[in-house]
């Protein structure tokens, strides 16, 4: 068995990853504002911040069919963080920083 039930995959991801030509434009706005405030506060160290931004933008120019939204690797969230760590490493990781949860997307 993968990392996920089969249950899970098809009664919860793959709803939420069906929408993702949806959400993937407001969720980098969202995740861009949000670095801009870690940034303001000084939550997130400046250089992390810089990097995080241009990989979100980047993130923002990418279609949706290359993210790899796939529910086979979670929720939409988890498919993001894989694409954003692919590019930027651990620093990814800086984005849920302030974010007691994952936003609900439906």
């Amino acid at each position: 068995m993968g990392k996920y039930a089969p249950e899970l995959i098809a009664g919860g991801f793959a709803i939420e990853i069906a929408d993702a030509d949806l959400l993937h434009a407001p969720l980098d706005l969202a995740d861009l504002a949000h670095v801009l405030v870690l940034l303001r506060q000084k939550v997130v160290p400046a250089e992390v911040g810089a990097r995080l931004l241009d990989a979100l933008l980047a993130l923002h120019e990418t279609p949706v069919s290359e993210v790899g939204y796939d529910p086979a690797r979670g929720e939409i969230y988890n498919c993001r963080e894989d694409w954003l760590a692919a590019r930027i490493g651990r620093d990814a990781g800086w984005l849920h920083a302030g974010r007691p949860r994952r936003e609900a997307v439906r």
